[in-house]
């Protein structure tokens, strides 16, 4: 059985496939695909041809190659096609996704209407593409980001709106970007974009905004040419980026969200005597969707409270830019990944990321917070590995709680000893405890402790020399020979 029914693929014209295809038991499809010259003649036809200012040897039975505009290879399909100033109106017809040789597609300056059509998409080949100044309506196809050659992304002077998509950073051979002159875009330019090497990007005349945060504008200051609207994001900005990324209708509170006024005002929101959010509090408040990496402009946020909700995806690595973060609550989620070892660069005092789905190893650059963190509690994930022995660096650590991570496994590490815990947690795990009076003395002292109750196996004289191998920078010893 083969199903492709409502959908936008076509049977190439192959008589091998063609038979293949014939010889299924049941077999549901669309219709075949066109030939080239087919294509064209939809494209003429839907584009109001007859009115083009030049239509030399369109529609006739003279080489595409003899048509006006058109460039084709040896084999005579098209890999080129200069209509630029040519009078074409009408829409961009979704046939024009078939020409699965074109390089150049240069539609610019006439009078195309309606929206982008996502089929453009399957143009794998394409690396320059053209339909700046025209009429076109709606977002910006987020299915762009599929033409995987793309080098040149011109789209300035339509009547584009929304945001940019988050896709665009899938780019990875664009070098120019023009989007100016689409008054209706808005919002930041997306974080994904920082995977990008541009030579050129315009967005002059949009209400687009660049992130303010100094690795966005290392970025952006790199760029050779860069015309942008001189906006900077601001707090509210980012914060309705949020209110869409998250359900917004949808939330149990939004109160005043989206609206004109102050937005210390918006539900779960503290300013402070600047109007620069300071907290975001919106706990239990039925957000989904993905954290959007955009938070981190917020750069006065000192509390983020987004536990016990539906969010989904990977906590964003930005969020350890914030340089005032205090309080980082993300728990009682659907997150995945692994935990950022960027949040280690942050000021923080709590570390909430427990009930979630979240897997590897817990990051040793945690350890980064050790003069301010007091709770770190990643409770009921799926983390793997071992505890890192840095942890025991955490001068301040009053509750380390690690329960229901069952791929958690080994000894808890020695140095653990050197913090005066109120909490510790790691049952339903595979820890154990070494075998070391020390280390017994300092558990019985903890006031809360829950633990698996397994002993370490004794240590073998290997496992002896390893830890003071390693305890002693062994890689860098005069000789380590077979160590």
């Amino acid at each position: 059985v083969f199903d492709y029914s409502d959908t936008h693929l076509c049977i190439p014209r192959d008589p091998t496939f063609i038979a293949w295809l014939g010889s299924l038991l049941d077999h549901r499809g669309t219709r075949n695909c066109l030939s080239d010259r087919e294509v064209l003649e939809a494209f003429y036809n839907e584009t109001t041809g007859a009115e083009w200012a030049n239509k030399d040897n369109w529609l006739t039975d003279a080489s595409l190659e003899d048509w006006y505009g058109v460039e084709v290879n040896d084999s005579g399909q098209v890999t080129e096609l200069w209509l630029a100033q040519n009078n074409l109106s009408g829409r961009i017809p979704a046939e024009l996704g078939e020409l699965s040789n074109v390089v150049i597609l240069d539609l610019s300056h006439n009078r195309l209407r309606q929206s982008i059509p996502g089929e453009l998409s399957s143009l794998d080949k394409l690396e320059f593409l053209n339909l700046g100044a025209n009429q076109l309506r709606g977002p910006m196809p987020a299915a762009l980001a599929d033409l995987s050659a793309l080098s040149q992304l011109l789209l300035w002077s339509n009547e584009l709106y929304g945001k940019v998509p988050d896709e665009l950073g899938d780019l990875a051979t664009l070098r120019i970007l023009n989007i100016a002159g689409n008054s209706d875009l808005a919002g930041p330019l997306p974080r994904s974009m920082l995977r990008l090497s541009l030579a050129g990007i315009y967005y002059e005349q949009t209400g687009i905004c660049a992130p303010r945060d100094s690795v966005f504008r290392e970025w952006l200051n790199g760029i050779t040419n860069h015309i942008g609207t001189g906006i900077d994001c601001s707090d509210r900005i980012i914060l309705e980026t949020l209110y869409r990324a998250t359900g917004s209708v949808r939330w149990n509170n939004s109160v005043n969200w989206g609206g004109s006024g102050p937005i210390e005002e918006w539900y779960g929101v503290t300013t402070d005597t600047a109007g620069r959010v300071i907290d975001l509090h919106l706990g239990g408040n039925n957000l989904t969707g993905k954290i959007p990496p955009d938070l981190v402009g917020l750069t006065h946020l000192q509390q983020l409270h987004l536990s016990n909700n539906h969010l989904t995806g990977t906590i964003p690595p930005e969020l350890g830019s914030l340089p005032h973060l205090r309080q980082l609550f993300l728990s009682d989620n659907r997150l995945t990944g692994g935990i950022p070892r960027e949040l280690g660069d942050l000021p923080l005092t709590w570390l909430w990321l427990s009930d979630n789905r979240l897997t590897g190893e817990i990051p040793p650059e945690l350890a980064g917070v050790r003069q301010s963190l007091q709770v770190m509690w990643l409770s009921n994930n799926d983390l793997t590995g071992d505890v890192p022995s840095q942890l025991g660096e955490l001068a301040n650590l009053d509750w380390l709680l690690l329960g229901g991570n069952a791929r958690l496994s080994g000894a808890l590490p020695l140095s653990l000893t050197a913090l005066q815990l109120g909490v510790l947690g790691y049952q339903d795990t595979n820890l154990c405890v070494p075998p070391n009076a020390g280390f017994r003395a300092w558990l019985d002292s903890i006031p809360n402790h829950q633990g698996t109750g397994m002993d370490c196996p004794p240590a073998t004289d290997r496992d002896i020399l390893v830890a003071f191998y390693e305890a002693t920078d062994g890689d860098n010893w005069n000789n380590y020979a077979n160590c």
